[in-house]
Order: C-alpha cells, then sequence, then structure tokens
C-alpha cells in the first residue's frame, strides 16, 4: 500500500546561502551576471561591469550588467536561490543541486538587507565583511586593527615618526590607517617601512615629535595585503620558506596547487605573518615546497557580520548585515 505525505511544514527552512535572512527593509536590484571563468555563486559578491558581456544579443534582458568579483563598484551579493531556475549538468542530471547561476542569467543583488552567507574561516559579531576580486568568496576582517606598537620620534619638524609593530592581535594596516592608543598622540599612516600590514616598520605623521613605548594601539582596518610566497604542508600545518611579498593574517584565505578549497589561516605557530608555521581548518596531507597566494580582500562597504554559527572546519554559516 503506498504511503502519502500527511504532514508539511507551514514555512519553508530558511538558513540556504544566499538567502534573505530577516524581515527588514530591502534594496535589491536584477543584472545581467557574466564571468568568462569564475562560477556565479549565490551568497558571493558582485561588481558593476560596464560594456562587455553579457551582449544583448544573447538574450540579456537588462541594461546594466555585473560580474562576480571583480574591482568595480559594489553592486551586491548575489541572493534569493530558491527563485533559480535548477540547470541540468552533463554528468549530475536535470536536478544536480547547485548554488550557481549559468551565464548570462538575470540575477538579484542586494545592498541592503540581510543575507545568510558561507565564510572559510572563523568570525566576530561586528566584523568586516570583504570579498576576493578573484572569485568573489566572501571573508572578513576586524573593525579595528588591534596590536603591540612604540613609536619613535623622527628627530626633527617635518620628518616622520615611526611606529614599530611588534605583536599584530587582530586586523591589518595600510597607508591611510588612524593610530590610536593610550598616551600616544592620534597619528596617520603615510607609507610602509618594513611592515606590510602586520609586524614592521611604518611612517607615521602626528602634529608632534613624540616616543612612545611599547603599549596596546588601534587602528582603523586595512584588508590585509596580497601574499605571494613559497610554503610546505603537513596534515593541517603550513609552513612558510619564502615571503615574496605581502602579509599573512588570522581568517586569510589560502591557494596553491593541492590545496583544498575554503582553506583559511586559524592560528599562528611560529610564523607571524612571513615565515614561519601557520595552522589551517583543512587537512592538505602532505605538500613539498610549492608556490602560494593569499589576496588582497576589499572591504564591502557598510556591512557587518549579524550573525555567525561555526562549523568543523573552522569557517560557518553567517548572517551579514549590509546597510544603506
Amino acid at each position: 500500500m503506498s504511503q502519502f505525505q500527511s504532514t508539511i511544514n507551514i514555512d519553508n527552512p530558511i538558513g540556504f546561502i544566499g538567502e534573505i535572512a530577516f524581515s527588514s527593509p530591502m534594496v535589491v536590484q536584477e543584472y545581467n551576471l557574466y564571468h568568462a571563468t569564475m562560477p556565479l555563486n549565490f551568497g558571493y559578491a558582485y561588481t558593476v561591469t560596464q560594456g562587455g558581456e553579457p551582449n544583448p544579443a544573447l538574450a540579456a534582458g537588462l541594461g546594466q550588467n555585473a560580474t562576480v568579483g571583480g574591482t568595480g563598484i559594489f553592486a551586491g551579493i548575489l541572493v534569493n536561490p530558491k527563485e533559480a531556475v535548477l540547470n541540468g549538468t552533463a554528468t549530475g542530471g536535470p536536478l544536480a543541486a547547485s548554488l550557481a547561476l549559468l551565464n548570462y542569467a538575470e540575477g538579484s543583488l542586494l545592498t541592503t538587507g540581510f543575507c545568510f552567507v558561507s565564510l572559510p574561516g572563523p568570525a566576530n559579531i561586528g566584523d568586516l565583511v570583504t570579498f576576493d576580486a578573484l572569485t568573489g568568496a566572501l571573508n572578513t576582517t576586524a573593525p579595528l586593527a588591534k596590536f603591540t606598537g612604540a613609536i619613535a620620534a623622527g628627530g626633527s619638524a617635518g620628518v616622520a615618526d615611526v611606529l614599530t609593530v611588534t605583536l599584530m592581535t587582530a586586523g591589518s594596516l595600510g597607508v591611510g590607517s588612524i593610530i590610536n592608543g593610550v598616551g600616544v598622540e592620534t597619528a596617520t599612516i603615510l607609507s610602509l617601512g618594513t611592515g606590510l600590514g602586520g609586524n614592521g616598520t611604518y611612517n607615521i605623521s602626528t602634529i608632534n615629535q613624540q616616543t612612545v613605548s611599547a603599549v596596546l594601539m588601534t587602528a582603523t582596518p586595512t584588508p590585509a595585503p596580497a601574499f605571494v610566497g613559497l610554503a610546505s604542508f603537513a596534515t593541517s600545518v603550513m609552513t612558510v620558506n619564502t615571503a615574496t611579498s605581502g602579509e599573512l593574517v588570522l581568517g586569510q584565505q589560502i591557494f596553491g596547487a593541492g590545496i583544498p578549497a575554503n582553506t583559511v589561516i586559524i592560528s599562528f605557530g611560529t610564523g607571524a605573518g612571513g615565515t614561519g608555521t601557520y595552522n589551517l581548518n583543512n587537512t592538505t596531507g602532505t605538500i613539498s615546497n610549492e608556490a602560494i597566494t593569499a589576496p588582497a580582500n576589499t572591504i564591502i562597504p557598510r556591512a557587518t557580520v549579524a550573525e555567525f554559527t561555526p562549523n568543523a572546519t573552522g569557517g560557518g554559516v553567517a548572517v551579514i548585515r549590509l546597510s544603506n
């Protein structure tokens, strides 16, 4: 005898990546979406493109175009996956699971409101949301950089003071960051010395020459600078043997041959931004010395983490808030 369904849920389950999270004022715009090589994933960041694909001759229905990732003006987070058509694939069949649209599709991009996204590393409520310009994948950075630093006076008027950072605990430093701390005259980073976002020296401007012993300081955030180097891997530990450029920070995503997707740094070993060991959220196996990169993410304007639920690999599902 056949068994028929006897109960149903009144509401659909929530929590899908790219789904609207809460009832609140929203701003959503429709765009034609296209990228030559990257998938058009829900819950990823998109930027406005001018000209080029999508081509109206290929059935693009709107006049405004966007691409996943990119370097243009932020267009929004791709949302509403339950409204998308589920397309078949060559290997998975007509109902293969997917959280991506096909090229030339029309997509809803959220610029104001709340939505569910996936984050590769740990996050805290209030963290700023960033995205990788190559893939559109999201990440986060601390709302304030926190570190231990000392300041040496420049010695004469017009000569910049020098900030020496010995321990970064959150965020990253860059040109334009505004430095604060107890007993510290507010200063702005004018140029980089040996520091590339973390430990090292920075040239700062102040009204008066100042000398400050090592104290806890904060600074306005800047995303971690892009990292290039050589590293080897054993299980979930990365050993950076050569740091060619940039700086590694907690939560940064690592790319290289054989490294699993969404692999991020979850804690420092002997490394503190350059050469040394780092603990990762994923198991990589044994990999010999190879080229690795860690991209420089772009901060999404007025986007913060509202909720975060960690998973077993160090990342998790978050609700992010985009304010107008």
